[in-house]
């Protein structure tokens, strides 16, 4: 995929706010925990930063290669390793890996598959690998939900036993490690040191040039007021329709894609604090389903979908609405902003604002933001030897916490002059960021999948057809929900214990 400079310095600025942000305070539970802060002012020099690895100073691995297997989609190729197209990106991985190298004396050897994340193929290589006794790729990543697969049939180290991993840094997502922890383990880890992170948090953007022409509202002064909610946003867009006589030529308030394959309305169940699973004390899944504010928060969020000026269509492209100027807001996975049509708007007229998923009522305490399962989840296959284990957990450390310094700085001075992305635009970033909750649900779980994000979006798709209250009763009198986590917390329970079997292929 071809990406002009422009359009990466919208990215890299997003990246760069959103990581901005996660250095700017601690956050409770379901939100981002980012641990200790560095202080501003006085005596911040006296205060350890929880944004740059504690590693020795002399690390040194004389000559030791590094090995990154990933399996990525086009939105999120080459972020470990440069092709040299002359683009920013490509120019500060390279500057990264070349700069990690010089650093600590090794080399950076990178494997990457750049087509459909929606296969075994990871499982596989890995399966293969770890019972052939190897571990010659000893960084694993592709989308989260394929490498689930990996640690639940005991194929990764349990992340707690690499010393050198700190996983309270901030340049990890405290919000999305919190579902991938089971019991005292962790076999899987993402965060703010990856651009995948960041390109499939979903947010929502608005035209500031047709809100500015219908005389609406400004959300982002919403936004900051606590004030968005799911009512609020379709309040303020129902005057924007404007009939030409088909949906091509209409203009209208908000338009979303609906429907089994939309992946764009996944980011409403956190928003709106649609919870499924929780943790027991022990650390282990636990059915809570809280009946009521599903059927609430589906019906504000039916509200929006269906409004007087809104077009939910199951039809993929609903970005053309946008983008041409043919709606005035629209959800989206933040690598939108790499596309050459959100850079030409971007530079027209009043350009785009953004803002986080509303919340679904003025009593929820914060907006809470989605990462997509697409985004990268690291492991480490179980096959490697303790040595092994530990300089690859020192290396990993170093790589993390570099990469996180490099969306910081160089991505950051790169790309000031965006003028789409003004103070306010600052200001949502950070509020995007700060709050990140990924229901244990959307991560080990495939019946509970099924019921929450399948079954949403075929209610968001035909309201009509599907009911709510009607799928809650169905699952949780079944006991489907209870038996699959029983299983689910049974199985990283033998896996800790050393007494798993994984099951035999059929011949």
């Amino acid at each position: 995929m071809k990406i002009c400079t422009k359009l990466i310095c919208a990215l890299l600025l997003l990246a760069t706010l959103l990581t901005l942000a996660a250095c700017g305070g601690k956050e409770d539970p379901p939100a981002e925990s980012t641990g200790g802060q560095q202080t501003t002012g006085g005596d911040a020099t006296d205060e350890p930063r929880n944004d740059v690895a504690d590693l020795p100073e002399d690390l040194d691995f004389k000559g030791k290669t590094f090995t990154i297997r990933s399996i990525v989609q086009a939105a999120a190729a080459r972020e470990f390793e440069a092709s040299l197209d002359g683009s920013i990106i490509d120019q500060a991985v390279y500057n990264r890996n070349r700069a990690l190298e010089e650093k600590y004396g090794c080399l950076i050897m990178n494997d990457e598959d750049v087509g459909n994340t929606n296969t075994t193929q990871m499982f596989d290589e890995v399966n293969n690998m770890v019972k052939g006794g190897l571990y010659n790729n000893q960084i694993l990543v592709t989308a989260s939900y394929r490498m689930c697969a990996l640690a639940m049939n005991g194929l990764l180290t349990n992340i707690r036993t690499m010393n050198a991993i700190d996983e309270g840094k901030d340049y990890y997502s405290q919000g999305y490690n919190e579902a991938l922890s089971i019991g005292d383990a962790q076999y899987l880890i993402t965060g703010k040191f990856s651009m995948a992170y960041y390109r499939y948090i979903i947010g929502m953007f608005y035209n500031r040039q047709l809100f500015n022409d219908f005389g609406v509202e400004n959300p982002q002064e919403l936004v900051l007021n606590q004030e968005w909610t799911m009512e609020k946003a379709a309040e303020i867009v129902k005057d924007m329709y404007v009939d030409q006589g088909s949906p091509a030529d209409n203009t209208y308030g908000y338009v979303c894609f609906v429907g089994g394959d939309s992946s764009v309305t996944d980011g409403f169940m956190s928003a709106t604090g649609m919870t499924v699973l929780t943790k027991d004390e022990n650390n282990y899944y636990q059915v809570s389903v809280d009946t009521a504010r599903f059927s609430s928060a589906v019906d504000k969020i039916l509200g929006l979908l269906y409004g007087e000026s809104s077009y939910a269509t199951t039809e993929g492209d609903h970005a053309k609405y946008f983008t041409d100027s043919h709606a005035g807001m629209m959800n989206y996975r933040l690598y939108i902003v790499e596309s050459e049509d959100m850079v030409r708007l971007g530079h027209t007229g009043l350009g785009y604002g953004l803002l986080p998923i509303p919340k679904m009522d003025s009593n929820q305490e914060d907006y809470i933001s989605y990462v997509q399962d697409q985004c990268f989840a690291f492991g480490f296959p179980i096959s490697m030897p303790e040595e092994e284990k530990q300089q690859v957990a020192l290396f990993f450390e170093a790589y993390a916490s570099d990469s996180y310094q490099v969306v910081k700085s160089t991505y950051y001075e790169r790309t000031l002059t965006s003028r789409y992305l003004d103070e306010p635009s600052v200001q949502i970033m950070e509020i995007i960021d700060t709050n990140v909750y990924v229901d244990p649900v959307n991560v080990y779980l495939v019946t509970a999948f099924s019921f929450t994000t399948q079954r949403l979006r075929q209610i968001y798709g035909d309201p009509a057809k599907y009911n709510i209250a009607t799928i809650l009763a169905e699952y949780l009198t079944s006991g489907l929900l209870e038996e699959e986590v029983n299983e689910v917390n049974t199985t990283f329970q033998e896996i800790a214990n050393g007494t798993f079997e994984p099951e035999e292929e059929e011949e």
